[in-house]
């Protein structure tokens, strides 16, 4: 993940989020009930195509309550609301975020939310044939 981030962002954006990856690293290591688990490419992918479909839906809805309703209950499912929102204040308190460009962080928001659904929902199991 973050080998891709480095192509476009700057080295110390890049060092930026690093830290908040190794903040992600950390809280699920430290959780007392955590599933040991390997992240695969096949797992973020699927996290990543549902956030991606809601987004889709979303983008279509012309009500804005509706709009918000969408994304109050998608972050409603999310357990670690702590440690977003720890994400969210390096967001908006480190100089070096604060002045990235919002497209870019968006989409780095985006990996980092599917990141942490990844932790928090079972892989399925690969089954051969």
């Amino acid at each position: 993940v973050l080998l891709g981030y480095r192509l476009d962002v700057t080295p110390e954006e890049h060092d930026e989020i690093l830290k908040i990856y190794f903040l992600l690293w950390e809280y699920f290591k430290t959780k007392k009930n955590r599933q040991t688990k390997k992240i695969t490419e096949a797992h973020f992918e699927k996290v990543q195509n549902r956030n991606i479909e809601m987004l889709k839906y979303i983008q279509g809805e012309t009500d804005q309550s509706d709009k918000v309703n969408v994304y109050s209950s998608d972050l409603e499912n999310i357990k670690s609301k702590s440690l977003l929102t720890s994400v969210l204040f390096r967001y908006s308190t480190r100089p070096v975020l604060i002045k990235m460009d919002e497209e870019t962080k968006g989409i780095i928001f985006f990996g980092i939310k599917c990141f942490i659904e990844c932790f928090e929902t079972p892989c399925e199991k690969s089954t051969s044939a």
